[in-house]
């Protein structure tokens, strides 16, 4: 699918400065849909706030945003991103076991949606 002769191109954006640079760089060889996906995480409401600064910032027009809620990945639970019974522990980079802050198969689900 083309727009102005561009291809489209979808980025996913969480509303971090690491998704809003990228999303920038992709505008030099795309027009631009972008997606945020709400998974019941803590940070939710802050960071779909920053995705619509962030759409507004690259004139991304409503009709190319899409907010996808995949709330059920809360419901399953089991990590401290989406739990708020569950401590985020400070980092821990020597770690060998999987890290509370998991969300199972999360990035899965991001790309699958894209």
């Amino acid at each position: 699918m083309t727009t102005g002769g561009k291809p489209v191109g979808i980025a996913l954006v969480s509303g971090g400065m690491d998704s809003l640079v990228m999303a920038e760089f992709c505008t030099r060889e795309s027009d631009l849909a972008l997606l945020h996906v709400n998974y019941g995480q803590r940070t939710e409401a802050k960071e779909l706030s920053c995705f619509h600064a962030a759409a507004e910032h690259l004139k991304v027009p409503a009709s190319r945003r899409l907010v996808a809620d995949i709330g059920y990945l809360k419901r399953i639970g089991g990590s401290a991103l989406t739990d708020g019974g569950i401590d985020v522990p400070n980092a821990g980079l020597g770690r060998e076991e999987v890290p509370v802050t998991y969300v199972p198969f999360r990035n899965a689900h991001l790309v699958a949606i894209a």
